[in-house]
C-alpha cells in the first residue's frame, strides 16, 4: 500500500479459529481446512494449529457487577466438549488489557491448583481466574488466549516460556513466518468487549 507514511507497507490477512464447544458436538467434529496464513487441515486434532475458545464473566453493568473479569479454563464440561482422538492442550494462556493498554497476566486462582501455576495466566482445562481490580467507568476490555500442549508431558505443570524452548513445547501458530515479537503476537485469539465497570 502506497500512501500517507513514507515507504510501501504490506498487509496480511489471517483467520482465527477458537473452539468453544457450544452446540453440544464433540471437539473433535472440528476440522478446519484453513490457508496461508495459518491453520491445516489437521487442525481439529493439533492443539499448536488452533486456539481453544476461553470462556469468561465481563466486568461491571451486565457482567459479574464487578470490577474485575473473571476467566475460566478452556472446557467447562470436559465430558461433553472432548472425546475420541481430538487432541487437546494442556495449558490455555489468558492476557487482558483495557482501553488497549499493555497486556496483562490474568491469575489462576483454583483451589489447589499446582503451585507452579497458582497465581500465573495458565489454564487447565477446568481451572479459574481473575484480572486485578479494574478502573471505574466506561472501557474496553480486550482479551486474548492462546493453547499451550507440552512435547512431553511428566505429570509435572511446568510454566512455559515466552520462546517455548523450556519445557519443550508449542503455543498455537498463526504464522511460521513471522519471528520474534510479530510471531509471539500472532498466536493468540483477541476479543474486546465494552464494560460499564462500578
Amino acid at each position: 500500500i502506497n500512501g500517507g507514511v513514507a515507504g510501501d507497507y504490506e498487509i496480511r490477512v489471517g483467520a482465527e479459529f477458537a473452539t468453544d464447544c457450544t452446540n453440544g458436538q464433540s471437539a473433535n467434529l472440528w476440522i478446519v481446512p484453513v490457508t496461508a496464513f495459518g491453520f491445516t487441515g489437521e487442525s481439529g486434532n493439533n492443539p499448536c494449529n488452533r486456539n481453544e475458545k476461553s470462556f469468561f464473566e465481563l466486568p461491571g453493568v451486565g457482567g459479574n457487577g464487578l470490577n474485575f473479569l473473571e476467566v475460566y479454563g478452556y472446557d467447562p464440561s470436559p465430558a461433553t466438549c472432548y472425546s475420541g482422538s481430538f487432541i487437546t492442550p494442556h495449558l490455555i494462556q489468558i492476557q487482558y488489557n483495557v482501553d488497549g493498554g499493555l497486556w496483562t497476566n490474568t491469575f489462576n486462582v483454583t483451589p489447589n491448583v499446582p503451585i507452579t501455576l497458582s497465581g500465573w495466566a495458565f489454564y487447565r482445562a477446568a481451572d479459574y481466574g481473575l484480572s486485578q481490580g479494574l478502573p471505574a467507568g466506561n472501557h474496553t476490555i480486550g482479551i486474548r488466549y492462546r493453547n499451550w500442549r507440552y512435547d512431553i508431558f511428566t505429570g509435572n505443570w511446568e510454566l512455559p516460556e515466552v520462546t517455548g524452548t523450556s519445557p519443550s513445547g508449542c503455543y498455537s501458530k498463526g504464522n511460521v513466518n513471522f519471528t520474534g515479537t510479530e510471531f509471539i503476537n500472532s498466536t493468540y485469539t483477541y476479543e474486546y468487549f465494552f464494560c460499564d465497570i462500578p
